[in-house]
């Protein structure tokens, strides 16, 4: 919890002050200085960027990596919740575990842990030399996304994409269950 409210103070910080007090004297004086669009303009950018420096910030709080830091702004910009959230989580939650599985022989150890809490993106450079890799990753993530819509399993933006790592996606998922 206290990395997610410290995320969000720091992207609050980032997004919104500038807008805040550089904003509103620019607007104040932009009659008499109108070159000085370009400020209020740019604040303006700023603040309507904080979903997604919300995203950022809250998945740094958690170490994420520059790549998972981006499933998460890029759903908390969204606004990615509820079902689609929950299917995100078991979309990860299955390409991690289907990693892990497959390369139990060719990986150390430590790498299929690592797939296991949900770190499939230490792959990319696979993915990229042998592209077939996926197929099975996503066929394994398309049949978990369709339970997740059977079976309502829900998340909120923050959690989308989290997977199993900090088991952010399984509390959230836990939560939003009758009686959770």
């Amino acid at each position: 919890m206290m990395n997610v409210l410290n995320g969000l103070s720091m992207a609050i910080l980032i997004a919104l002050i500038p807008s805040a007090l550089l904003g509103e004297l620019t607007k104040a004086i932009l009659p008499y200085f109108p070159s000085l669009q370009f400020i209020l303009d740019a604040t303006t950018i700023a603040m309507r960027l904080l979903p997604a420096i919300i995203g950022l910030a809250v998945a740094m709080q958690f170490g994420r990596s520059i790549l998972e830091a981006g499933t998460i702004a890029i759903a908390t910009a969204i606004s990615l919740s509820g079902v689609a959230a929950g299917a995100a989580n078991l979309g990860v939650v299955a390409a991690g575990f289907g990693l892990a599985i497959a390369g139990w022989q060719a990986n150390a150890t430590g790498t299929s842990i690592a797939h296991f809490l949900g770190s499939p993106k230490i792959q990319m450079a696979n993915f990229v030399r042998r592209p077939i890799m996926m197929l099975p990753i996503l066929a394994n993530a398309a049949i978990l996304g369709a339970l997740a819509g059977i079976l309502k399993i829900e998340g909120t933006p923050i959690s989308a994409g989290f997977g199993v790592s900090g088991l952010i996606g399984p509390v959230n998922a836990l939560h939003f269950m009758p009686g959770g």
